[in-house]
């Protein structure tokens, strides 16, 4: 909410690198985002990417730019191929019913998620899934449409525009095999 805006907001050092802005005086731990941002620094550094500049380079030479593009590719498949594999794992163990995948808006969820269910299915698993973009709000129920009637007001990253009953009949519908 806008209420939210107004609290304080500070600049922190996370401990692999780097500064988070976070709103309020405490940053609280986030340890599988520290590990991928640092992934994520050593890929760069080995693609030749160590600042604003050298991707800026990237984005304005063609031929380096194709480069650039099938290696964060390949990164990306790689990333689901080690994912896909914990999760067969996991299932060995116990069935797996349900993986949920988080981000913001437009971060390649959808994406991530048919490509990983791709590879799933390649190991033998069923594997189908649910974007969020099924279960957003009608327009006119968006709490924040609601106030001015403004589309440019709803804030789909937000909870509160989710039909969360849906969500979890969905769900639970899933994890009892349904």
């Amino acid at each position: 909410s806008t209420a939210d805006l107004t609290r304080e907001f500070s600049l922190t050092g996370y401990e692999a690198g780097g500064l988070v802005l976070c709103q309020g005086t405490v940053l609280f731990d986030q340890p599988a985002l520290c590990q991928g941002l640092s992934e994520l620094i050593t890929w760069g550094h080995r693609a030749g990417v160590t600042s604003t500049a050298d991707l800026v380079d990237v984005v304005e030479g063609e031929a380096m730019q194709g480069t650039f593009i099938h290696a964060a590719e390949t990164r990306i498949e790689n990333k689901i191929s080690e994912a896909c594999e914990r999760i067969v794992e996991m299932n060995k163990k116990k069935r797996v019913r349900v993986v949920a995948i988080a981000g913001p808006t437009a971060s390649g969820k959808t994406t991530f998620s048919h490509k990983l269910a791709l590879s799933l299915r390649a190991h033998g698993l069923l594997a189908t899934p649910l974007t969020v973009d099924h279960y957003y709000l009608p327009l006119d129920q968006q709490p924040k449409f609601k106030l001015r009637k403004m589309r440019s007001d709803v804030d789909y990253d937000s909870i509160e525009s989710m039909d969360l009953e849906l969500v979890q009949s969905h769900i639970m519908a899933l994890s009892q095999g349904e």
